[in-house]
């Protein structure tokens, strides 16, 4: 499913959201949707850190500048998306959910 959707991204894609813990809405705004399933959002633009894809490149330069790593994951993650100016897509329906949010786990939040 995963091949399927990345085939199917906007060229511009640095980073894929396929799920997370919170619906779309709830994390940012929609900027621009594409093909009524990619949703790309303003920052803050994460949806928790359990479900997304970087593209080869987005990885390189995230690796290359994320450093020191200093605050929560997802603050961190907000922080280089905009600071490299990362296109974050959002697909919507979401595929994946936060074990925290099924109830597999339960997290110092909730």
């Amino acid at each position: 499913k995963i091949e399927e959707i990345i085939k199917k991204t906007p060229e511009d894609m640095d980073v894929l959201f396929i799920g997370g813990g919170f619906e779309h809405y709830q994390v940012s705004q929609t900027i621009e949707t594409v093909d009524d399933v990619f949703h790309l959002k303003k920052t803050p633009n994460t949806n928790c850190a359990c479900s997304y894809v970087l593209t080869r490149e987005a990885a390189r330069k995230l690796l290359e500048e994320s450093k020191p790593f200093t605050m929560p994951i997802d603050f961190e993650m907000n922080y280089w998306f905009h600071k490299l100016k990362f296109k974050v897509y959002h697909h919507i329906p979401y595929f994946i959910k936060e074990g925290s949010k099924t109830g597999k786990y339960t997290s110092a939040q909730t």
